[in-house]
């Protein structure tokens, strides 16, 4: 049965507290991976809610993909994907219920994995949105990784793409804000060998266009 197969696979894991890729080097899991209490209640909620359509957005080492496709097959059904489109939606009443979906497709897909979006709105209403384009290896180890932002000045019907500037090497986890003054911040954190480090990438005003 396939659920036995992936509880195999995950109690392995546990047990051995590594992971090893194509490469043949083991690399520690935890405390990189969430934890199993923090994986199965990730199954759990999985199963609770019937998810069908669940999408891959850097779970390291695949340990939480693994919780998350078990509790699909204890569905019955259901597909674990990358990210491959960026949606916008809106609700107007708590969560209720929602608009439909309009892609943003000045943020391009096509080459990885969406990332860690954030967004903000500016003082004159502006919309914007950034994120990461990601490549990763086997293990979802962070090859490569590119920022993106759109930006949108109709309440989200269309965006149009934002070109941004910043430090090369791999680019991740890219946060946005406003001052008051309508001013662009991005931050995010640049991967070295040595590890990440923090920077500011982009700073001054979005010009009406």
């Amino acid at each position: 049965m396939a659920t036995e197969r992936i509880r195999r696979i995950i109690q392995e894991l546990v047990t051995t507290e590594s992971v090893t890729g194509s490469d043949g080097v083991a690399r520690r899991l935890f405390p990189v991976a969430l934890s199993p209490p923090e994986a199965a209640a990730l199954r759990d909620w999985v199963v609770r809610e019937r998810a069908v359509h669940t999408i891959e957005v850097g779970l390291a080492f695949g340990f939480s993909s693994l919780h998350i496709c078990e509790g699909l097959v204890l569905n019955g059904e259901g597909a674990h994907e990358p990210a491959r489109k960026v949606l916008f939606v809106v609700s107007d009443d708590g969560g209720e219920s929602w608009s439909q979906p309009v892609e943003i497709g000045a943020l391009g897909t096509e080459s990885g994995t969406a990332w860690r979006l954030s967004m903000d709105i500016a003082p004159d209403g502006a919309l914007a949105v950034a994120h990461s384009i990601t490549v990763v290896d086997d293990l979802n180890w962070t090859r490569s990784a590119t920022l993106q932002m759109a930006v949108s000045r109709d309440d989200g019907k269309t965006w149009s793409a934002e070109p941004i500037e910043y430090a090369s090497g791999v680019t991740t986890d890219p946060d946005i804000a406003f001052t008051p003054e309508g001013e662009l911040l991005i931050t995010g954190s640049i991967g070295a060998e040595e590890g990440s480090h923090p920077w500011v990438v982009h700073s001054r005003i979005l010009e009406d266009k």
